[in-house]
């Protein structure tokens, strides 16, 4: 008998069992049934109204973007119990998703003033220093940001690797491995000061990612070793003495704005490259805009980032391009929304290196935050980025100078991203124009 079935005997026998309600709904919440946790939390909430069951039900609110009504449940457990941290954390979490970094510093320094000095000293607060991280980083603090961020590696989706090595400094001597972190879009991110890491090296360098990405980076970081272990519990095969998550990266090489090199740090396959143009070029000569959708889960802000694939191409269809879809999973029938699906080169289990080559030929990119934005980044193809406020590492990491061709939108409508489309792509035509004269008169 599982878990849920055992909850569900336990209900079964007495209804007004809240704690086995409470925990019926985190088993629905873990595996993505918001619905179910979201009617149990309600349920246990109206059994006994503890601080415990306020914050499972803003848990569920704020997966499913209603981060005012989850501010709101955050609160009112902070009323019952006010120095409870991980509340004043989630309460600090909720504002940043609204936008509102005044009043997430507030809840994140909260504890200071709400615990005695005997308290605070015993109290665990690194996953407030960690959540500090996205205040500095907002306010373009970047070295206390990756300094406060780096706290935050082994928790949540950031699992630790390689515990049993040191952590790597620049300069060390000895083979040092590299290991990537969480989704494809962060591993492709953090990478991006590879460049300065390996030239600090002492010794050979391991880069540990994900299998699809084993070609783009060992074509793009050709001094390196590239594995694609990154899923292996097993961590003894990889022969280093020494460690780094390219996470922690920035804490080293970008302590500014201005450090960041803003280039583009990824090389595509030039035969895949070859046959994307040559897909591309079969469909006329409009210009060619990539588009994606959907990002994140319903846990890790999905409800705030994606959008209706329909409502978007009721503005941009009448822009004068061909639309290509960039998504990993296509659902639906985009073609009826005027956008062509090349899955052989998209899908998601596939080799990264046919969604990098498509997207290395596009003249644009336009897309919700997710992997495909930092993709186009990192390849250095201009790209729109639909934004959003939520969740906070998503708008954060936005607006980090890392990009040279990139432009985030924020309280767009599909029409207003039209409107900034079609300015880019008039750009595009008289920088062609300025271009070719400039090349007649040589």
């Amino acid at each position: 008998m599982n878990l849920i079935e055992v909850l569900d005997e336990e209900i079964a026998s007495d209804g007004q069992n809240w704690e086995a309600l409470l925990k019926l709904s985190k088993v629905y919440t873990d595996i993505d049934k918001l619905g179910h946790a979201y009617a149990f939390a309600i349920a246990a909430l109206q059994t006994q109204p503890t601080a415990d069951a306020f914050v499972q039900l803003g848990i569920i609110c704020d997966a499913r973007g209603q981060h005012k009504e989850a501010l709101s449940l955050y609160e009112s457990a902070h009323q019952i119990d006010d120095k409870d941290i991980s509340v004043m954390n989630r309460a600090g979490q909720a504002c940043l998703s609204l936008g509102l970094v005044d009043d997430a510093e507030n809840w994140f320094l909260l504890p200071q003033k709400k615990l005695s000095d005997e308290e605070f000293a015993a109290a665990n607060t690194n996953d407030l220093d960690a959540n500090m991280a996205f205040i500095y980083l907002a306010r373009q603090n970047y070295r206390n940001g990756w300094k406060l961020w780096n706290l935050g590696e082994g928790k949540g989706g950031r699992v630790a690797r390689y515990r049993h090595l040191p952590k790597w400094q620049p300069g060390q001597k000895g083979a040092v491995v590299f290991w990537g972190e969480q989704g494809l879009g962060d591993q492709i991110f953090f990478s991006e000061c590879l460049h300065d890491a390996l030239a600090d090296c002492e010794g050979d360098a391991i880069i540990e990612v994900d299998p699809r990405l084993v070609g783009l980076f060992s074509r793009s970081f050709p001094q390196a070793i590239v594995v694609g272990s990154l899923y292996q519990d097993d961590t003894t095969s990889v022969q280093a003495t020494a460690q780094c998550s390219i996470a922690a990266l920035p804490a080293l090489y970008r302590h500014n704005a201005n450090s960041y090199r803003k280039m583009p740090y990824l090389k595509s396959c030039d035969d895949r490259d070859a046959m994307a143009a040559g897909l591309l070029n079969r469909m006329g000569k409009k210009r060619k805009i990539g588009i994606s959708w959907t990002g994140g889960l319903a846990h890790n802000g999905g409800a705030d980032r994606s959008r209706e694939l329909s409502e978007l191409m009721s503005a941009f269809k009448k822009i004068d391009a061909d639309w290509i879809s960039l998504e990993h999973t296509v659902e639906g029938y985009p073609e009826n929304d005027g956008v062509t699906v090349y899955p052989f080169l998209t899908e998601r289990a596939l080799d990264y290196d046919y969604t990098a080559s498509l997207v290395s030929q596009l003249d644009l990119v336009v897309s919700v935050p997710n992997s495909i934005v930092h993709t186009a980044g990192a390849l250095g193809t201009p790209t729109i980025v639909l934004g959003a406020n939520a969740p906070s590492w998503c708008k954060t990491v936005m607006n980090i100078p890392a990009y040279r061709n990139q432009t985030v939108l924020y309280n767009w409508t599909p029409q207003s991203a039209a409107k900034r489309i079609k300015e880019t792509l008039n750009a595009f035509i008289k920088l062609r124009r300025v271009e070719n004269r400039n090349r007649g008169n040589a």
